[in-house]
């Protein structure tokens, strides 16, 4: 069932998530039921009063829904659930893999490897790292990161518990795109 809310909550309509439309339609009934006396006030009429009471249910209506689906978490975040909590919850395939991606690496890889650097071992950065040729290459090694010669390092095992392979795509799409660490090897070099 909550998982069931939480992809509710982030359907995209026009790119914008489901939840920011019910809350703006919450907003608009609350400012309608406040708004409707003060018109009628003026007018001096009561053709409006009879439909203030059906629009203060909706308003009730949308913020109840709002505010439930706000507080239904995320997947990411539920206790028993197959990810570990990282402080920012996965979202939903489809709203910003990008984001996602950016996030897992603030998260996770950032502060032994800033800019696609490698504090430990300089002359193995992200940049230009065979591990980040294919995807497949780049699941591999952070499911099982050894060292050039078959060593284990100090970089930590990334699980199917801790980083799905959801994640890692998108972590994947990150480094590689013009957002992520391709940009930044530009930069360095002009």
């Amino acid at each position: 069932m909550l998982t069931a809310l939480v992809s509710i909550k982030y359907y995209q309509i026009f790119g914008i998530p489901l939840i920011i439309y019910i809350g703006l339609l919450a907003l608009f009934f609350l400012l309608g039921t406040a708004l409707m006396p003060i018109i009628n006030k003026k007018k001096g009429s009561r053709s409006l009063i009879q439909w203030h009471h059906r629009i203060a249910a909706l308003c009730i209506i949308f913020a109840l829904t709002h505010g439930l689906l706000g507080l239904s978490g995320d997947t990411g975040t539920m206790p028993g659930s197959d990810r570990e909590n990282t402080g920012r919850a996965e979202r939903p395939k489809g709203l910003s893999d990008m984001l996602a991606g950016e996030n897992i690496f603030e998260d996770r890889c950032s502060s032994c490897h800033p800019d696609g650097k490698n504090i430990v071992y300089s002359d193995l950065p992200i940049m230009g790292s065979r591990k980040m040729s294919d995807f497949p290459t780049f699941l591999d090694f952070i499911r099982n990161p050894l060292l050039p010669d078959g060593s284990k390092g100090p970089m930590p095992s990334f699980s199917r518990k801790k980083i799905s392979d959801s994640q890692a795509r998108s972590l994947y799409e990150y480094l590689i795109s013009e957002k992520g660490l391709k940009a930044r090897e530009r930069e360095r070099k002009s």
